[in-house]
């Protein structure tokens, strides 16, 4: 089955801004997951646009309580606020139900 999700993809622009500030563009895009394996369900998956400095975890380092949280129970809410609150992430989006 198939698992799609639609998020605004924010890009910054720089350079030739006139006014004070950053100008955002939006872009609409939709992410479509698809689930190969035999009889496994997935918990809600969650996307989410960042820039390519952020990161969830370092290999051999502890995960963080929230990406542990979303591990062992399935729950994004932790997850999402620490990306959206630390600004980690420009937007956030979790399909509803599990992924089949």
């Amino acid at each position: 089955m198939l698992g799609k999700i639609k998020f605004i993809k924010s890009l910054f622009l720089g350079g030739l801004i006139l006014a004070p500030g950053l100008a955002l563009a939006h872009e609409m895009v939709e992410v479509t997951i698809t689930n190969i394996t035999k009889g496994e369900i997935f918990t809600p998956i969650m996307v989410a646009s960042h820039g390519k400095h952020s990161k969830l975890f370092s290999l051999g380092q502890p995960a963080s309580t929230e990406l542990e949280i979303l591990a062992e129970s399935g729950n994004t809410a932790p997850l999402t606020d620490m990306l959206l609150n630390s600004g980690a992430a420009l937007d956030v989006v979790t399909a509803e139900g599990v992924l089949r």
